[in-house]
């Protein structure tokens, strides 16, 4: 729904949805939270916070979002579009990153670029650099709800696919039966190699489409995701030198 107001009470009801999408145009209002017949006492306000603090943290909302609303007393407060993305009130429009220059501990270089995804909140990164004098791929995906449990879902449900590269909607790489590794029990990973006519499009293209063909029934695990490739360019040679 285009052009809605969603406030007071209400903020806190969307917060209750899976799958939340703030369109342009809408708004999302708080204000600091009061009893029907005014103030309600230190206790109850206390058990109050701590209720709803609950609440939203288990919808995967930050908690930062009560702490602005309690600065508020009667007036409203209108958030942003990239406030609301920030406390992961919106959680369905993509946050695009940014690659950054990284270095490893023997002194080789690497760029790196790390998204959430929409709806499993998992988070995907990328990590090109060399092994050996060949560039790599490092596609590493850490599950929205981080246990020993989903990691090992995640990497038998990722294992075995294919996965295709594409730049500007044109495939660049496609690789079958890809073998996926749990790591440190912190995320699952996959080491692709890249070749040079890959390497070039990376260089030159404006978006990076990461494909990946996981059964539905494992979509929670799927991290095929769009990643902007404008800071990537200028990287590559040092990374690739």
């Amino acid at each position: 729904m285009r052009d809605v107001v969603c406030a007071s009470a209400c903020a806190l009801a969307l917060v209750g949805g899976v799958n939340r999408l703030i369109e342009s145009g809408a708004r999302y209002g708080i204000h600091q939270f009061s009893g029907s017949k005014g103030n309600i006492g230190d206790s109850a306000t206390q058990m109050t916070v701590v209720a709803l603090a609950a609440y939203v943290e288990e919808m995967g909302v930050s908690r930062s979002l009560l702490d602005v609303a309690s600065l508020l007393r009667s007036e409203m407060y209108w958030l942003s579009p990239p406030e609301l993305r920030q406390l992961r009130i919106d959680n369905m429009t993509v946050v695009k990153g940014q690659w950054r220059l990284n270095a490893l501990a023997d002194g080789r270089a690497t760029a790196r670029i790390s998204q959430i995804k929409p709806g499993s909140q998992s988070r995907v990164s990328l990590t090109i650099g060399k092994s050996g004098n060949r560039p790599v791929l490092i596609i590493a995906f850490v599950p929205g709800e981080l246990n020993p449990r989903s990691l090992r879902e995640a990497s038998e449900a990722l294992t075995g696919n294919s996965v295709t590269l594409s730049v500007d909607d044109q495939p660049i790489a496609a690789y079958e039966a890809v073998m996926w590794n749990s790591l440190i029990d912190q995320f699952v990973m996959t080491a692709l190699p890249l070749s040079f006519q890959a390497v070039q499009a990376l260089q030159v293209g404006k978006v990076l489409n990461i494909y990946v063909r996981v059964p539905h029934v494992f979509m929670q695990y799927d991290p095929s995701l769009q990643f902007p490739l404008d800071d990537l360019g200028g990287l590559l040679s040092a990374v690739l030198k």
